[in-house]
């Protein structure tokens, strides 16, 4: 899951009707005198279109007013404006100082933005009259940041603190029991959204932090199904395919699968293209590939790219092949990391490079791909790319084999 759940603009209908506006004109005149109660009722007007035309480039002016008049809520509202370029020009760097300004006035959807721009780090920005320099990832502030969220009951915040701690294999290990447990008391909440029963019914499908329950994990999707999530669809076609808490059901998990790649969901697209694939629909499963891949959903870019490489549903092109291999790579995915090094081992699409192929076999190892932990132990074996070191080739090698892989069995033997 390459972005973290988006909490949305606080909405200041409430403000509205402690008003008792009921003519936008009156909303208006109120605004004007300086009351931020009316100056965000105003912004969300504008924003929305309720009674009023659509005009982000107002919403963002009134939510400043606002904001300049002590409304916190206003304040994380332009910090919203900032992060996706609503009614101002788009600006990372500006939408984190306005969280800050929000959180230092106890919004927890604030504390939580600032957390998750944290924790991706930021561009460098050149607005003119103001520069910022780039700000690589700062994952500890982060989750600090979160925990204070959390703590404050916000159940977004402890879906994002699950999130953030789930990617980093090393935080995933030791800390497995806070992230089923964030995980359980955000989906219960009375703010769960799908991404947060999608979220634990993985860690219960996988006991995560929590017992393996596959049958309360279909539920919980059901339930995410029913609030039209595509990704609530790919993971219960996923158990539907394999019946994992479920009896099989192949015609229901294709079904998801479409709707969920229709939905522009990566896992959903790629299976979906899977079955088409299967099905001979050489062109439509290309297509839903290339699609995922865009979206950069990382699994797609090497199915894409093999199409290429083997001319299904398009002509043969070995160079664009490399190209999404490499954008894969990028992303971590330890399929298009193994097919890149093979590129560069076998100088197809590319021009031979083993130092290059044996960089990328040991990146894929590291990701999880088997077949390069026999090519790397071959690379080394003999010096292909590396220095040689026969013994530790051999020991590679040796792994491989007692993995099943037949092929490493037979480099052994042909020495």
């Amino acid at each position: 899951m390459r972005r973290a759940p988006r909490a949305g603009i606080l909405l200041g209908v409430a403000a509205l009707a402690a008003l008792g506006a009921a003519e936008p004109d009156a909303l208006r005149e109120q605004a004007q005198r300086g009351d931020p109660a009316a100056q965000l009722a105003l912004a969300d007007a504008y924003l929305f279109g309720r009674e009023r035309p659509v005009n982000p480039v107002l919403a963002a002016y009134w939510y400043r007013k606002a904001a300049a008049g002590g409304s916190a809520a206003a304040e994380y509202n332009l910090g919203c404006c900032y992060e996706h370029g609503w009614g101002v020009d788009k600006s990372l760097h500006l939408a984190l100082r306005r969280f800050d300004a929000a959180a230092r006035q106890g919004v927890p959807a604030a504390l939580t933005r600032k957390a998750q721009l944290l924790a991706e780090g930021l561009p460098a920005e050149d607005l003119g009259e103001e520069r910022f320099a780039e700000c690589p990832p700062d994952r500890k502030t982060a989750r600090e940041l979160l925990r204070q969220a959390a703590d404050l009951g916000y159940a977004p915040a402890k879906l994002a603190l699950a999130m953030l701690l789930y990617r980093d294999p090393a935080t995933r290990r030791d800390r497995a029991a806070e992230i089923g447990e964030l995980a359980r008391q955000a989906a219960e909440s009375s703010e769960a959204t799908p991404e947060m029963l999608v979220f634990f019914g993985r860690c219960l499908q996988y006991g995560i932090g929590v017992a393996p329950d596959p049958r309360r994990a279909v539920r919980l999707l059901e339930r995410a199904v029913e609030l039209n999530s595509g990704a609530a669809m790919s993971a219960l076609g996923r158990m539907l395919e394999f019946g994992m808490g479920v009896p099989p059901d192949p015609r229901r998990a294709a079904e998801l699968y479409r709707r969920a790649a229709e939905l522009g969901d990566g896992a959903g697209m790629v299976r979906h293209g899977d079955r088409l694939l299967a099905a001979g629909e050489l062109g439509a499963a290309y297509n839903w590939y290339t699609r995922a891949a865009r979206a950069e959903y990382p699994p797609a870019c090497a199915k894409a790219g093999d199409c290429l490489a083997r001319g299904w549903g398009v002509a043969p092109d070995p160079a664009a092949a490399v190209k999404l291999y490499e954008q894969g790579a990028k992303l971590g995915d330890a399929d298009a990391e193994y097919k890149l090094a093979r590129c560069f081992a076998d100088g197809v699409g590319v021009k031979a490079d083993p130092a290059a192929a044996a960089f990328w076999y040991k990146c894929a190892i590291a990701a999880g791909n088997r077949d390069a932990v026999r090519e790397l132990g071959a690379a080394l074996l003999r010096g292909r790319g590396v220095a040689p070191d026969p013994a530790e080739g051999r020991k590679l090698l040796e792994a491989a084999a007692r993995a099943g892989d037949s092929r490493a069995a037979a480099i052994l033997e042909g020495e």
